[in-house]
């Protein structure tokens, strides 16, 4: 079997002990060459370090696990060589869908995309272009409880590891949230503002009727309360040469915002290089 490259990432406490402690079991090895460290204000340390093995990762978990210290269960170890599984939910606007899709098959996005589900018809064509499968909710017929059952179906089905929400027009239920939060599989949603400004629907109409002078876009974990899920990343794009931009204007420019954040999001996340912070929000380890 040949080495595999991997990445082990946490947060340890700040000091000297627990960092080396880290870099020693990981360098012995092979560190690769990228390690970040990044402090936080409770006095820790988050980490990402990248490192060649030719063991099988379960076998690596269960090594750095036999270390034994307290802060060792806050670490992860994942690999980097597997591509992740992704499950892709759009709505009646293709736009960020089809860029994933894009992105993937020209070897811009290291993941695997597994399915596309839509409640609208208008992604079919776009999923079978690329030859990926896609199943339509036909949630008018059958009601947003058994949509998300068949949801859940999907996932197990596809094996999927994240789902990407990309402009799909939907809100995940409390159950379907936890569910899904159960099986260790995220959900990235992209929302058309910069949270947390112009939370729920219709944000570009909501920021025009402000006066806004530019748009943004969010790329941020779901979680049950709406947009109100820990951030990953955001994007800006200026509307100040319109004299007094209206919601086409800002819908207009956003597009290029809300594609270009989801696949950063998509990335940092299935890199490893987005860690969890103890107040719900992130640290990026870009």
């Amino acid at each position: 079997m040949g080495a595999g490259e991997y990445v082990l990432v946490g947060a340890v406490p700040g000091g000297v002990g627990a960092i080396e402690t880290a870099l020693d079991w990981v360098g012995r090895h092979g560190l690769v060459g990228e390690s970040r460290v990044a402090p936080d204000t409770a006095g820790n340390l988050f980490v990402r370090l990248v490192f060649s093995s030719d063991r099988p990762e379960r076998e690596l978990r269960d090594g750095f696990a036999a270390i034994g210290t307290q802060w060792v269960s806050r670490c992860e170890i994942h690999s980097l060589t597997r591509r992740p599984r992704l499950l892709v939910l759009g709505s009646q606007q293709t736009h960020c869908a089809a860029d994933l899709l894009d992105r993937w098959a020209n070897g811009l996005l290291d993941v695997q995309i597994a399915a596309v589900v839509s409640n609208h018809s208008t992604l079919e064509p776009v999923a079978a272009a690329y030859g990926v499968p896609f199943t339509r909710l036909r949630i008018d017929a059958t009601g947003p409880a058994e949509a998300e059952e068949e949801l859940r179906r999907l996932v197990k089905e596809h094996s999927a590891e994240l789902v990407v929400l990309a402009r799909y027009m939907r809100i995940l239920s409390p159950q379907l949230c936890a569910w899904l939060d159960g099986r260790d599989v995220p959900a990235i949603n992209v929302h058309h503002s910069l949270l947390p400004s112009f939370v729920g629907a219709r944000p570009y109409r909501q920021a025009a009727t402000r006066g806004v002078k530019g748009v943004g876009a969010t790329a941020h974990y779901v979680t049950a309360e709406l947009d109100q899920g820990p951030i990953i990343a955001q994007q800006w794009r200026s509307a100040s040469h319109l004299a007094c931009p209206g919601e086409a204007d800002l819908a207009r420019l956003g597009r290029d915002a809300e594609v270009a954040v989801l696949a950063e999001a998509v990335r940092l996340h299935c890199q490893h290089r987005v860690l969890r912070a103890g107040d719900g929000t992130t640290v990026v380890l870009g």
